[in-house]
């Protein structure tokens, strides 16, 4: 407080501070609410791209037995070689609130058809194993993508309230002292500058009645 000069001008300074501490808040509280939304949507959206990625491995591990004990050990090797880069991912970035985040994209470059399974004397069933391991590679990369916006989130949450806390708990109070303080000492010093010229005025008024 020793710091604050008890003027009239540095009162109006603190309570312009003190306004736009205050919007600053609301405005801060403002954003938190929102990314609070956002991640209980994207929270609600993880949970439920986690059920799809659980169901597709259940029903890929469970099938894969099945394929191979039909198939030939290097006929099924072959097939599977031919999934090696069959899904291409294109990564973008978008924004929640001036907060970035990757989206990827899955595309297929390569197709399997019948074709295959019929001419390496697959087990019929093996073409329709692979297009769910496509859609359990597809789920488990969204599933990422998902993380990935929890995380930004869940960062930019964590640092929008310590500035709102920061705000709310530590500098608008204490430029609300500073405004106390101020106030008080200028009060205090008009009541000794009305004594002062009240004894002043004593003095002249004495001085001449002689």
């Amino acid at each position: 407080m020793s710091q604050v000069k008890p003027t009239r001008s540095e009162l109006l300074k603190l309570k312009k501070r003190l306004l736009v501490a205050q919007k600053g808040q609301r405005l801060l509280q403002q954003k938190l609410d929102v990314l609070m939304l956002e991640l209980s949507k994207y929270v609600t959206d993880y949970l439920e791209q986690s059920k799809k990625v659980s169901t597709f491995l259940r029903e890929t591990y469970t099938s894969i037995p099945e394929v191979k004990a039909f198939s030939t050990q290097q006929n099924f090797l072959t097939f599977t070689n031919l999934m090696e880069d069959s899904l291409e991912a294109n990564i973008s970035f978008n924004s929640i609130m001036g907060i970035s985040f990757p989206q990827i994209a899955i595309s297929m470059k390569k197709t399997f058809s019948s074709f295959y399974s019929q001419v390496l004397e697959l087990y019929p069933k093996a073409e329709n194993l692979f297009a769910k391991i496509e859609n359990m590679v597809a789920t488990l990369i969204k599933l990422v993508e998902l993380q990935e916006i929890i995380l930004a989130l869940a960062r930019a949450i964590r640092s929008t309230k310590r500035r709102v806390n920061a705000l709310k708990y530590y500098i608008i109070p204490s430029i609300e002292k500073s405004i106390s303080f101020v106030s008080f000492r200028i009060k205090e010093m008009e009541r000794e500058d009305f004594y002062r010229l009240k004894k002043v005025k004593n003095k002249l008024v004495k001085s001449e009645r002689f």
